[in-house]
């Protein structure tokens, strides 16, 4: 049953098209062997008064370089490792997007987070990291645990929440550590490359969190905001389940008018709280689609739930097939907008990090395994981590960045090919 669904699902991606896009090799095309620099043909039209321009190619120049060719010196420096930064890819400029993100592991005791608030791109033609500049010091500040959600027509993106550590102070026990929690929301244009924050009309609004997702709802102009951790407390610590910090509330916010404001979903069934679950709307139904993330130390969530944007009912839903939902948290995901689909790489489960791939058929809720763990370096993939940065770039594939692993954080960035699954790096 299994490979029958596999295969089935390999068919389906395959049908989106593999032509040329962003992400392919960029090799150079050929100069033409043999090619004569100073152009002279051999010889052909010695004599024959219009003689230039009869070799046919043998004595041209050749073709122009390719402008979308690697560098010989490779994509140029780019973001220092982290993990939890936020991707987004700009389809208009070919780019991927980045924002933020935890400079180093925060688990040993006695390590502080370092957090970033750096912001990145990454063209594809030619292959080449950037960090993108500004001239003016009213940008987001430093922050991890945040949430970004992309409005592609509106050409913006939104920032939202996230957590600091302004003290720097060390030595202290993880579950003791108090993040500095966020309640603001930026906008980015990305055609101009430029922030701003969003003023949004006093009332009742979300606690600051982390931990939490937030999506663009296009049919409404809004944000939808889910779950997270609503205390500066690492959840780790949590000794209650679910721990009291968590969430459960889903909150919009719309934009349509005058100024933004917070509007809190009211409703009398609602998935369980969590933090570091994964969510992407499926705009073919006009549903948000939540999966996985915890609720406690080594307490992993792996059911599914739906929330209908137009009616704001929220139903818990039951995959098929032979493959179960993951028991996941800090997972990469990614939503291919072609297949309906929904792609999950790694992430934490089971007291070890993972990097497996997955994939749920959104149509028929039919979860597929593109790829088993394989931790060993020849593996030929990204090794094991969570809280990497995973994003839909074009046809069938997908550019993945950083994360956590056992012993440090990660820079590289890759492509993968749903339909060949097939890894390359990008950038080391």
């Amino acid at each position: 049953m299994l490979r029958s669904l596999t295969w089935t699902l390999a068919l389906t991606l395959a049908a989106c098209g593999d032509g040329g896009g962003p992400g392919d090799d960029g090799e150079p095309p050929p100069t033409g062997e043999g090619a004569d620099p100073a152009g002279e043909g051999e010889g052909e039209g010695e004599g024959e008064g219009e003689g230039e321009g009869e070799g046919e190619g043998e004595g041209g120049a050749g073709p122009p370089p390719d402008p979308c060719a690697p560098s010989p010196d490779g994509p140029g420096v780019g973001p220092t490792p982290r993990s939890g930064a936020r991707m987004i890819f700009d389809a208009p400029r070919n780019r991927l997007w980045m924002f933020g993100g935890d400079l180093q592991r925060s688990k040993p005791a006695g390590e502080d987070p370092r957090f970033s608030d750096e912001t990145w791109e990454f063209t594809f033609c030619p292959p080449a990291w950037r960090r993108v500049q500004f001239s003016t010091f009213n940008l987001p500040n430093k922050r991890g645990g945040h949430a970004v959600a992309h409005d592609e027509v509106g050409e913006r993106l939104f920032v939202v929440f996230g957590r600091d550590r302004s003290d720097g102070t060390g030595g202290v026990p993880v579950p003791e550590r108090s993040f500095e929690l966020q309640a603001d929301v930026w906008s980015y244009d990305l055609a101009a490359d430029t922030w701003s924050r969003l003023r949004v009309a006093a009332g009742d609004a979300p606690a600051p969190r982390h931990g939490h997702t937030a999506v663009w709802d296009s049919t409404a102009d809004r944000l939808v905001l889910c779950g997270g951790v609503k205390s500066g407390v690492h959840v780790g610590g949590c000794t209650e389940l679910p721990c009291d910090a968590l969430m459960a509330d889903t909150w919009f916010l719309e934009l349509g008018g005058a100024a933004p404001v917070w509007r809190r979903l009211e409703t009398e069934q609602t998935p369980p709280r969590r933090q570091g679950h994964a969510a992407v709307v499926d705009a073919a139904t006009g549903t948000m689609v939540v999966t996985g993330g915890a609720y406690g130390r080594n307490a992993y969530l792996h059911d599914l739930w739906t929330l209908d944007l137009a009616t704001g009912v929220w139903q818990e839903a039951a995959p098929q097939g032979a493959t179960v939902t993951p028991e996941r948290t800090l997972a990469s995901f990614a939503y291919h907008p072609q297949s309906r689909a929904m792609l999950l790489f790694g992430g934490l489960g089971g007291g070890q990090l993972h990097n497996d791939t997955l994939i749920i058929d959104l149509d028929q809720l039919i979860w597929a395994r593109l790829a088993d763990d394989d931790p060993r370096p020849e593996s030929g993939r990204p090794s094991p981590r969570a809280e990497a940065a995973l994003v839909h770039v074009a046809d069938d594939r997908f550019a993945l960045f950083g994360g956590e692993a056992e012993t440090n954080v990660l820079g590289d960035l890759w492509e993968f090919d749903a339909s060949a699954r097939t890894w390359q790096t990008l950038a080391p």
